[in-house]
């Protein structure tokens, strides 16, 4: 007998063999949570299609998820009926560039996209965020392959709040600065192709015509570069900020972490929760309180 009451279910720990009587019954479901379910691919996906134009919650974080299975289930449903999906978790999948793309398309209404630890993820994919996720409000891109671009790209997500890019191979002072400021500082022989490389006096320029980042949490763990001009120019290029993640920096030089200090309290004091651990290769760990 179907049932309509139920809404959501927690499938992390269920077993499989039931997932058909589970949706033949259950009619109504909107929330689904497969994360860490490793028996869960493309066969139990296929299982989900009576019910993927109401899922408006959908989590698949570690599971056996490919492109074929995102192909499958995402990549026959025109535009003008598009998902009603609003938070996608795909953390920890082995899903590509082709994937991504196709759920940009077909899940316009996605207000929080998890793709941390895919490897297939790169700067192509965060080029069209502004255009085709225009209800988007946090993104985790976290142990991704991309760079200063992708940062830049971000930029122009105007519905973006909350961006992780912890752990990001190149995770840097430029990643960030392009991130909350839409500009690229470094030298021209680093520069990405077809960028727009700036000065530091260009930059500072230009920072003060530009329109504010929108963003009120950023997540970037694991840096490997940081200064505190940065830092100080977010009060002005970032406004709405009020959550900044900055454990596990790694200071390889040895530098005197005192300035960065200074300008984190000065966040701080402007509101902003700052969260800061430093690994110094002679000195240990250090802390914002230390």
């Amino acid at each position: 007998v179907a049932d309509t009451s139920v809404v959501s279910l927690d499938l992390r720990k269920a077993k499989l063999p039931l997932l058909k009587h589970v949706i033949n019954r259950y009619t109504n479901l909107c929330h689904l949570d497969f994360s860490d379910n490793r028996e869960f691919g493309y066969r139990h996906m296929q299982l989900l299609l009576p019910v993927r134009e109401k899922l408006q919650s959908l989590k698949l974080r570690g599971t056996k998820i490919s492109d074929l299975s995102i192909m499958s289930f995402f990549g026959v449903i025109t535009r003008d009926s598009c998902f009603r999906l609003e938070v996608l978790d795909l953390s920890r999948t082995t899903i590509s560039q082709k994937s991504a793309v196709t759920i940009a398309t077909c899940c316009p209404r996605l207000k929080s996209l998890r793709l941390s630890t895919c490897k297939g993820i790169s700067d192509a994919f965060l080029e069209c965020v502004p255009t085709q996720f225009t209800k988007l409000q946090a993104l985790d891109v976290s142990m991704c392959p991309i760079t200063v671009k992708g940062c830049q790209s971000l930029f122009h997500a105007q519905s973006l709040r909350e961006v992780d890019i912890s752990a990001c191979p190149e995770l840097n002072k430029h990643a960030i600065r392009a991130l909350v400021t839409g500009l690229i500082e470094c030298d021209e022989k680093d520069a990405p192709d077809n960028v727009e490389v700036l000065n530091e006096t260009e930059l500072r320029q230009r920072t003060c015509t530009r329109r504010v980042s929108q963003l009120i949490s950023i997540s970037a763990q694991y840096m490997k570069e940081l200064d505190s001009s940065l830092l100080d120019d977010m009060t002005v290029s970032a406004p709405h900020l009020r959550r900044l993640d900055l454990r596990h920096y790694h200071d390889i030089d040895n530098t005197d972490l005192s300035p960065i200090k200074i300008s984190l309290r000065k966040l701080q004091e402007n509101g902003v929760h700052v969260a800061f651990s430093s690994r110094q290769n002679s000195i240990g760990t250090t802390t914002l309180n230390n």
